[in-house]
C-alpha cells in the first residue's frame, strides 16, 4: 500500500491524498497512466513509482530528471515516507508505505474497488471509468 499526497500539480484535480495497492504507479499525460496530468509539456509517461521491499523506487521515464527532497536525480532513487518528489510543477510527498499490502498482480475487482472508494473531483472521473469497464465485459 502506498499513500501519497500530491501537494501541487498543474492539473488541480489531482491535488490531495491518494492510496494505491498497485506495485507500479505511473504519472504522465497518456490515458493509460494511473495519474493523468492534463497540462502542456507533460510527456506520455513522465515518471513512475515502483513499490519494492526496500521502499518506493521513483524513476524518470520520459523526463530528464526529478527532484528528490530538493536534490536533482537522473534515473531512479529509493524513497521512504516523508520524502518528496518534484517534477514538472508537481510535488508529491510519500506519506505511508507498506510493502506487505502491495498486490503483485492487479485484478479487475481490485481496480473497481479502488475506483469505488475515490472521493472528491476524482470520484466523477471514477464513475466514468467504472462505466467503461462495465461496458467492456
Amino acid at each position: 500500500m502506498l499513500k501519497i499526497k500530491i501537494e501541487t500539480c498543474p492539473d488541480n484535480d489531482l491535488i490531495g491524498e491518494h492510496t494505491s495497492f498497485f506495485e507500479d504507479i505511473n504519472f504522465g499525460s497518456h490515458k493509460k497512466n494511473d495519474f493523468i496530468i492534463k497540462a502542456n509539456g507533460v510527456p506520455d509517461k513522465a515518471i513512475s513509482f515502483h513499490c519494492d521491499p526496500k521502499g518506493v523506487f521513483v524513476r524518470t521515464e520520459q523526463i530528464d530528471h526529478f527532484l528528490s527532497n530538493g536534490k536533482k536525480v537522473k534515473g531512479e532513487k529509493i524513497h521512504k515516507p516523508g520524502d518528496k518528489v518534484e517534477f514538472m510543477g508537481t510535488i508529491i510527498e510519500i506519506k505511508e508505505y507498506d510493502n506487505k499490502r502491495v498486490n503483485q498482480k492487479t485484478s479487475r475487482m481490485s481496480l473497481i474497488k479502488n475506483i469505488e472508494n475515490l472521493e472528491g473531483p476524482a470520484a466523477e472521473v471514477a464513475k466514468d471509468i467504472k462505466k467503461l469497464l462495465d461496458e467492456n465485459d
